[in-house]
């Protein structure tokens, strides 16, 4: 969808065809491995940026709730993602988080 593919390779071996490459997904922070035949290959990086797209939504709510302007909206955002990629959303309750 939103993806930016760079090194891609097609290989054949044993009339089995598959993909190599890596990709940057939209939020553009680094790439990710893909290759055809493994299962988890981009299993990290969609689950990772399911869960930011899901908290943008609560936060959004909870900004409409409070009447709050949309540039705190997006402050929480990026506050969520950073979060996110330290880990620190790791084990904890979205809601809890983008809460806080």
């Amino acid at each position: 969808e939103n993806a930016l593919i760079n090194n891609i390779e097609f290989n054949e071996s044993g009339g089995v065809s598959s993909v190599v490459g890596t990709f940057v997904g939209s939020t553009g922070t680094k790439p990710y491995p893909i290759a055809s035949g493994s299962k988890n290959a981009r299993s990290v990086s969609d689950s990772r940026e399911t869960s930011i797209h899901n908290a943008l939504q609560k936060i959004r709510i909870v900004a409409t709730q409070l009447r709050m302007a949309n540039r705190h909206v997006e402050t929480a955002h990026r506050l969520y993602r950073m979060a996110s990629n330290m880990r620190f959303i790791q084990g904890r309750k979205a809601n809890n988080v983008v809460a806080a």
